[in-house]
């Protein structure tokens, strides 16, 4: 690969990079040093746009773990606040574990429900 092809090739991927931890068109092309059609151009490649997905699954996974180790200390915190002697912090954090909980409740009948159509369909012999 020719140096010229190499820089460019660093620039696609940095460009995706970029799109994928949300930076706009404009953001990553002065950041790159190429012009705005050029990401635009870039974009519509199918490859490009499946890098940029790629790439933005794997920050999705990171950030996953990264919240997900949050999640006992942020729960623990709520527990404290509802014992608060201040009346509008303890309204204030019932009310995020009551919503948080309707929500969690959801998702786990959501699952379960998806699981059930799954099972379903796979004892008809339908590939999922």
């Amino acid at each position: 690969m020719s140096p010229g092809a190499e820089i460019k090739a660093s620039k696609y991927e940095q460009a995706g990079s970029l799109l994928a931890a949300g930076r706009g068109t404009a953001q990553a092309a002065a950041g790159l040093g190429v012009s705005r059609r050029t990401i635009l151009r870039w974009s519509k490649a199918r490859e490009f746009a499946a890098r940029v997905t790629d790439l933005r699954a794997g920050l999705c996974k990171r950030s996953g773990g990264v919240l997900a180790r949050c999640t006992t200390h942020a729960a623990s915190r709520l527990g404290r606040l509802l014992e608060s002697e201040d009346d509008r912090v303890a309204l204030g954090a019932a009310r995020s574990v009551l919503g948080l909980t309707k929500t969690l409740q959801e998702a786990v009948e959501f699952e379960q429900r998806l699981a059930s159509i799954e099972q379903q369909l796979r004892a008809t012999g339908a590939n999922l």
